[in-house]
């Protein structure tokens, strides 16, 4: 520990040196401070100065001399250095407690702890990120198949896998807008929604039951319609209700009614007449007299390619839907045979025309699955590292395809690309390097098959060695 020294240098009046036996004297002789102190302590500050006064030079003692005649040097730190006044007796000042610094073992044991208590810390937190680039290759090769029927599967030299067959039987009806202008007149038609809130049964109607609208225009039913009865929900009653078509009467345009009510004549005088009724929801069209919108020739000749459109994609559509999402529909792998179309006849006054066609689909699939599978095992095998055929990726590309619909066979060439990846078990090489030091950690990275490219990130920078839990080692294969 620093300590702090006070020293104090008194000074002679005069050069002359004593000797030891006024050294001894003086040491022997109580000193003036203690005198002085005694004087203070029993008689009054003047009288003190009396007693002082009246000692002549002579009787003054040689330490007396040697205090009034000089001043005290006092050599203090400078922090703490401070002048004290002259004065004819000095008194010590009290020394400042030494400050306590810790010694440099101290702090050296200190920092070291520390250190290593970070080291420890860092150690048990540690954490090693892995990243691996496998190596890639992509394969191609050329197969020719033919897809027959299960039966008549033979083991010629190409492959042969099994054809399936879907057939959808169709009749479609469509509206299609006339643009055609002839004299005549037409009649407004519309849907309605019938309502039942009479009974909890059933109203039939038979067809060209009359409805009337708020104006007594007269429309009549399309065709026999059965009105469900009404239900309760939570002790209200629920209508029944149904749609159906009216037509106009009458021809012309005064029929060309918006939203209304309906009433039924035929009900007039009881309960049904107020509770079974019909309302429109859009604007009933098509009445005019005159010259007028009519079907004309090429309206017919539209409607019927824009139906035949319709049918063919539909009745695919629905074939599909019966086959499994793994077959594969090839576009030449379509029978469609067309039977009917009827059509409104030309100079027919409508401001649409309607077309009807029916017909029949069969379309051939295979299971492209199947194929794959059986192309890979036709494949050639890699060279250098382990893969995964499973998780392989394939691209198919078919070529010049022949389709038998007779014999219900498909004939094509299936150009094939396979992309591969190396293989990687993560766990099992965690389990390896686990614990290791980073040049063990490098030494078992370099034996992996099939890498390409390899990061690695410790954390803390200053740990040497993979952490032993296996939970902290990440590895991201890509």
């Amino acid at each position: 520990m620093a300590k702090r020294i006070i020293d104090i240098k008194v000074k002679n009046s005069s050069p002359r040196p004593q000797s030891e036996q006024e050294l001894e004297a003086n040491e022997a002789r109580p000193s003036l401070e203690d005198e002085f102190l005694k004087t203070i302590t029993h008689n009054s500050g003047a009288s003190a100065k009396t007693k002082l006064s009246k000692r002549t030079p002579k009787e003054k003692p040689l330490a007396e001399t040697m205090i009034s005649n000089s001043e005290p040097e006092v050599m203090i730190p400078e922090t703490v250095q401070q002048p004290f006044e002259s004065a004819p007796f000095s008194v010590l000042p009290k020394a400042k407690k030494p400050r306590r610094f810790f010694k440099p073992a101290l702090i050296i044991s200190a920092v070291s702890g520390l250190i290593f208590a970070v080291w420890a810390f860092g150690s048990t937190i540690s954490r090693v990120d892995i990243g691996i680039e496998t190596k890639k290759e992509t394969q191609s090769q050329s197969f020719r198949v033919t897809f027959k029927k299960p039966g008549e599967l033979g083991s010629g030299g190409s492959i042969e896998l099994p054809v399936y067959q879907f057939e959808k039987s169709f009749s479609y009806t469509q509206d299609y807008p006339a643009t055609g202008q002839g004299q005549g007149s037409s009649f407004a038609s519309g849907e309605i929604v019938i309502y039942n809130e009479n009974s909890a049964s059933s109203q039939i109607l038979v067809a060209g039951t009359r409805f009337e609208s708020p104006d007594k225009k007269i429309f009549r039913l399309v065709s026999r319609t059965v009105v469900p009865g009404y239900t309760t929900e939570a002790g209200k009653i629920v209508s029944g209700k149904i749609s159906a078509q009216l037509k106009a009467d009458q021809a012309g345009p005064d029929y060309n009614l918006g939203p209304v009510r309906f009433a039924i004549p035929a009900f007039s005088g009881s309960a049904k007449f107020n509770n079974i009724y019909g309302v429109s929801e859009n604007p009933f069209s098509g009445g005019a007299s005159g010259l007028t919108t009519a079907v004309s020739a090429d309206d017919i000749k539209l409607a019927k390619e824009k139906i035949t459109e319709y049918a063919y994609e539909k009745a695919k559509s629905e074939a599909l839907s019966q086959a499994p999402e793994s077959l594969k529909l090839l576009d030449k792998a379509v029978r469609f045979d067309l039977g009917k179309i009827t059509t409104s006849a030309v100079g027919e006054v409508a401001e649409k025309l309607k077309a009807t066609i029916s017909g029949s689909l069969a379309i051939f699939v295979f299971d492209e699955n199947e194929l794959k599978r059986t192309i890979e095992a036709k494949m050639t095998e890699t060279q250098g590292f382990k893969v995964d055929l499973s998780s392989a990726s394939y691209q198919i590309l078919y070529e010049n395809p022949e389709v038998d619909f007779e014999k219900s066979t498909i004939s094509l060439t299936a150009n094939v690309k396979r992309d591969l990846s190396a293989v990687v078990d993560t766990l099992e090489f965690k389990q390896k390097i686990a614990g290791k030091n980073i040049e063990e950690l490098k030494k078992e990275l370099l034996k992996l098959e099939g890498v390409q490219k390899i990061r690695v990130s410790v954390w803390p920078f200053w740990v040497r060695s993979s952490p032993k839990n296996i939970d902290a080692i990440k590895i991201q294969v890509d």
